[in-house]
């Protein structure tokens, strides 16, 4: 199976989206939809936890003293 970018992955699952809000007795369609509509939503958070992971690792490498000072004043704010 080829994998699809996020785009793709987004407009599919509007349209699974599209195609729940719609009436329908079909059962074991609708469950499909769920089926799909989960795998996708997972692979889009995980595409998405990966651009934030990359964006910040580019941003760290810009400006490593910033990143260094927000980090300790997130662990001074942790109240264990």
């Amino acid at each position: 199976m080829q994998k699809i970018n996020y785009k793709q992955s987004r407009k599919e699952l509007e349209q699974i989206i599209a195609q729940l809000e719609k009436p329908t007795d079909d059962l074991d369609h609708l469950v499909n939809l769920v089926e799909r509509g989960a795998v996708l939503v997972k692979d889009l958070n995980s595409r998405l936890a990966q651009a934030e992971l990359s964006v910040k690792k580019v941003l760290d490498d810009l400006h490593p003293a910033q990143s260094e000072t927000k980090q300790s004043l997130i662990e001074s704010e942790i109240p264990f």
